[in-house]
């Protein structure tokens, strides 16, 4: 018997029915397959970009570094000045982009590396804030390196 010629029964109707859900059920697999790889490739994408930011921002603090490190030295009111407003923008702009400074307070090792300690004070209290550090978001870019009390 040909394709198009199928018999009137209910055998027939009952297979043909089979067959339906059968590649009804292929169909919805393939869809929610598709929908799935969609939704990963978008995250996947999305975390592409933000981690070459990251790195783009993990580039710059060594910049922002040499900024704080040329303020801290004596100089002339209008170079000052200009160095100011460059480290300022860099600072606005990393921000903007969401690298914010670790927290400081208690010795955290999530955040901080103790470099040295002193004795006095109270235990694990951060001291001194040897070279900043930051977060991208909710990632450590670059710990503190501080000292901190024993």
């Amino acid at each position: 018997m040909a394709e198009d010629e199928l018999e009137n029964t209910p055998e027939t109707f009952q297979r043909l029915i089979n067959e339906t859900n059968e590649w009804k059920d292929k169909y919805l697999r393939i869809a929610a397959e598709t929908e799935n790889t969609r939704k990963r490739i978008d995250r996947d994408k999305q975390t592409a970009v933000k981690f070459a930011n990251e790195s783009f921002a993990r580039d710059l603090l060594d910049t922002l570094d040499s900024f704080e490190k040329a303020l801290s030295v004596e100089m002339d009111k209008s170079v000052r000045e200009g160095i100011t407003l460059i480290y300022q923008n860099l600072q606005t702009a990393l921000y903007k982009n969401g690298v914010n400074e670790c927290p400081l307070g208690t010795f955290d090792p999530a955040f901080h590396e103790a470099v040295s300690s002193v004795s006095g004070g109270f235990p694990n209290k951060i001291v001194e804030v040897l070279r900043k550090g930051y977060m991208f978001g909710d990632r450590l870019l670059r710990p503190a390196s501080v000292v901190i009390s024993k």
